[in-house]
């Protein structure tokens, strides 16, 4: 299991839009065209812990639902999806939480 990266930090809630943004911009537009602001900052942010580099739109379905309830998704060493038994203790990272810098 991939550990969970530190959660990001930000000088100011605008740098944290823009990154969200950035970020996003790279996704298939109709990924995101059914989801709440919420969900894509619950997502956004279990993107940003999960320690990998997939895009959410190259996530299941499953790895996206559970994003979106704050559980960051996992692949093995061959890069394919796991779904441990645990993950809800070890990979939840929550709602979206925004750490400004100087809070850590």
């Amino acid at each position: 299991m991939n550990t969970l990266s530190e959660k990001m930090v930000y000088d100011t809630p605008i740098e944290m839009l823009r990154h969200m943004v950035g970020s996003f911009d790279r996704c298939n537009e109709s990924f995101m065209d059914d989801k709440t602001i919420p969900q894509l900052l619950t997502i956004y942010n279990c993107w940003m812990r999960c320690g990998w580099d997939f895009y959410p739109d190259e996530w299941t379905t499953k790895q996206v639902n559970e994003a979106m309830e704050g559980i960051a998704p996992d692949w093995d060493a061959k890069e394919r999806p796991v779904f441990h038994k645990d993950r809800m203790d070890t990979r939840f990272v929550g709602a979206f939480e925004i750490v400004w810098k100087g809070e850590r």
